[in-house]
C-alpha cells in the first residue's frame, strides 16, 4: 500500500533571469522544489555470502574455500534457489600473507619479502524475491560454511513501483507551496517557465553487516516497506505586487487619456 506521507519542501525565490520583451526589467521568477514520498512493500532480498580460508599453501586454501562454497551452493539450491536468477558469483580473491614484523614496504637494500601463507575468499550475491526464505537463506548458508555475511538489503524488484505516486505528490506539493508563497508576498503566478525532476527511486532498507560463526541464534527479519522519493522543481514567472500596481496605474492613465 502506498503511503501518503510527504517529505520536506525546499523553496527558493530567484529574481535573476532573462529580460522581458521591452528589455528594461529582469523577469521575476519563483523556483519551488517539492519532495514527495510513497511507500511500497519490499519484495526483494539481497545479501553477499562469503567463505574465507587461510593456509600456508595456496592450493590448500583454495581447496578449503571450494569445498565450503560447494556446500553453501548446495544448501541454497536445497531451498529452491537457482543460478543465475537467484544467486551468482560476485568475487574471488587471493591475498598473500606477510609476517607482522616484515612490513610490505621494503627498502632497496632489504631482503625480498617472504610470503608465509595465503588467504582465499569467494563471495556469491544472493538476490531473490523469495522473501519468506530470507532468514532461512542466512541460517542455511552459515550452517553450510559461510563465515562472512554482508549487508542485508531489502528493496523493490520493480524500479518504477511507487514512482508515479511520488512524482505526483512532489509536483502537487511544489504547486501548493508556490501558491502559498505567491499569496503571502502578494505576487501572481503568471506561467510555468521550467519543469525538472530528479531520478526518483526506491531507497533500500538495510540491516547491519553481520559476521556469523554459526547459525545458533534465530534470525528474525521484517522487511516492511521501502521509501520511493521524488523531487520536482517548478520555475514560475511571477508578477510582484509592485509590478501589478504599476500595470494598474498604466491602465488607469490610458483610460484617462482616452
Amino acid at each position: 500500500m502506498i503511503a501518503r506521507g510527504l517529505m520536506h519542501i525546499v523553496l527558493s525565490l530567484s529574481m535573476a533571469g532573462a529580460a522581458v520583451a521591452d528589455g528594461n526589467q529582469p523577469l521575476p521568477k519563483l523556483s519551488v522544489t517539492g519532495v514527495g514520498t510513497a511507500m511500497v512493500p519490499a519484495d526483494q532480498f539481497r545479501v553477499n555470502l562469503g567463505v574465507t580460508s587461510s593456509s600456508g599453501e595456496l592450493q590448500q586454501a583454495q581447496k578449503d574455500v571450494t569445498k565450503s562454497m560447494t556446500t553453501v551452493l548446495a544448501a541454497l539450491r536445497g531451498l529452491g534457489l537457482e543460478a543465475p536468477a537467484d544467486f551468482q558469483t560476485s568475487r574471488f580473491d587471493i591475498s598473500p600473507q606477510w609476517p607482522r614484523n616484515n612490513p610490505r614496504n621494503q627498502g632497496a637494500n632489504q631482503a625480498p619479502r617472504e610470503i608465509i601463507g595465503y588467504q582465499v575468499s569467494a563471495n556469491i550475491l544472493v538476490r531473490t524475491t523469495q522473501m519468506d526464505k530470507a532468514a532461512k537463506i542466512i541460517e542455511s548458508a552459515v550452517s553450510a560454511g559461510a563465515n562472512d555475511v554482508g549487508q542485508i538489503v531489502f528493496t523493490s524488484s520493480d524500479p518504477r513501483s511507487g514512482r508515479s505516486e511520488a512524482i505526483k505528490k512532489a509536483a502537487l506539493n511544489a504547486m501548493d507551496d508556490a501558491r502559498t508563497l505567491a499569496s503571502t508576498t502578494q505576487s501572481r503566478l503568471v506561467r510555468i517557465l521550467d519543469l525538472s525532476i530528479d531520478n526518483a527511486g526506491a531507497q533500500p532498507k538495510s540491516m547491519n553487516t553481520m559476521r556469523l560463526a554459526s547459525a545458533a541464534e534465530s534470525i528474525e527479519m521484517n522487511p516492511g516497506d521501502v521509501a520511493v522519493t521524488a523531487r520536482v522543481t517548478i520555475v514560475y514567472e511571477i508578477d510582484s505586487a509592485e509590478q501589478q500596481q504599476a500595470a494598474a496605474r498604466r491602465q488607469e492613465t490610458g483610460r484617462n487619456a482616452s
